[in-house]
């Protein structure tokens, strides 16, 4: 059972993220700004790590 919900829990992490990511990239790349798209997306991408990383560390 723990390793179900702890595979789950990665998996709906990493969804999440990819979302997060390419929310945050095609509005961005609508506006037309390159430069506030790679900063805006690398903070989101640092944003969602380190979710992902305290998810998990919670499930140890």
């Amino acid at each position: 059972m723990n390793k179900t919900v702890s595979g789950f829990m990665k998996g709906m992490g990493t969804g999440v993220a990819v979302g997060i990511a390419a929310g945050v990239a095609g509005a961005m790349l609508y506006e037309g700004n390159k430069k506030v798209l790679r900063k805006k997306a690398n903070k989101a991408i640092k944003a969602v790590g380190g979710f992902v990383d305290d998810v998990q560390s919670v499930l140890r």
